[in-house]
C-alpha cells in the first residue's frame, strides 16, 4: 500500500514539473523570431496598403455588379466570381472592420477626438 501510495505521489510530482515546462516552453521558443516573419510582415503590409485596399473595393463592386446584372452565366464563371468577392472581403476586410468599430490604431481619426484641457491654450481664445 505504501508502495502505491508514493508511485501516486511522484506521478503528481511529475505531471506538475511537465506541466510547468510546457507552460514555460512557448515564451522563450516565442521570443525569438522565426524566418518567415519579415516575410509574413511585408505581406501583411502589402495587403492592408491602399492599393490593396482600393482594389478590393474595385473587385467586391465588379462582382457584386456582374452576380446582380449578369444574367445567365454558367457555374464556373459563377464561382469565380464568388472567389474573387471572398478575397476582396478578405483583403478589405481590416478596413471595414476598422471603419465600424472606429478603430483608430491606423493613425487616422475616423471621429471626434478628447484632448487634455492643458493641451489648449486658452488666450488665443480670448479677445
Amino acid at each position: 500500500m505504501k508502495f502505491l501510495n508514493f508511485h501516486f505521489k511522484l506521478k503528481n510530482v511529475l505531471m506538475l514539473v511537465l506541466f510547468s515546462l510546457i507552460a514555460i516552453l512557448p515564451e522563450t521558443s516565442m521570443a525569438t523570431t522565426m524566418p518567415y516573419d519579415s516575410a509574413l510582415t511585408t505581406l501583411k503590409d502589402s495587403l492592408t496598403g491602399p492599393v490593396a485596399q482600393a482594389i478590393a473595393v474595385i473587385g467586391i463592386v465588379a462582382s457584386g455588379a456582374t452576380l446582380i446584372f449578369g444574367g445567365e452565366i454558367s457555374g464556373f464563371l459563377k464561382s469565380v466570381i464568388y472567389l474573387i468577392l471572398v478575397c476582396s472581403l478578405l483583403v478589405a476586410g481590416n478596413k471595414i472592420i476598422s471603419v465600424f468599430s472606429g478603430d483608430t490604431s491606423t493613425g487616422k481619426s475616423s471621429g471626434a477626438e478628447i484632448t487634455l484641457i492643458q493641451d489648449i491654450n486658452m488666450n488665443e481664445y480670448r479677445g
